[in-house]
């Protein structure tokens, strides 16, 4: 088992003695409450949280780059090439290729 499923788990695990708490555990929803920020069970599940948070491999901030004309017109001249080979001529994910082949489709352009 990975790391990260452990951290998860383990986060169940808090999280159900959290529930059985008698500062908080009948609480509707999942309000702080004051005691818990002395708690050694709130802790170690910020400290997983956090963890988690600061392992993940999601690319942050990726940012949208928009078409310009020039790469759209590239696209509509090469579109019969694979759609790996399009993304590569044009420095883009395969995802933002296909996106943009269907969008020109609606617009009847392609």
């Amino acid at each position: 088992m990975d790391d990260k499923r452990k951290a998860r788990i383990r986060i169940g695990e808090l999280l159900n003695i959290c529930r059985k708490c008698p500062y908080g555990g009948h609480r509707n929803g999942s309000r702080y409450v004051k005691q818990c920020g002395t708690c050694d069970v709130y802790e170690e599940m910020r400290e997983l949280g956090d963890w988690l948070a600061n392992t993940s491999k999601r690319r942050k901030n990726r940012g949208i780059k928009k078409w310009t004309e020039e790469e759209r017109r590239i696209l509509i001249d090469n579109v019969h090439l694979p759609v790996r080979e399009l993304a590569k001529m044009l420095n883009r994910r395969v995802s933002s290729v296909k996106n943009q082949i269907d969008f020109l489709k609606r617009k009847g352009l392609l």
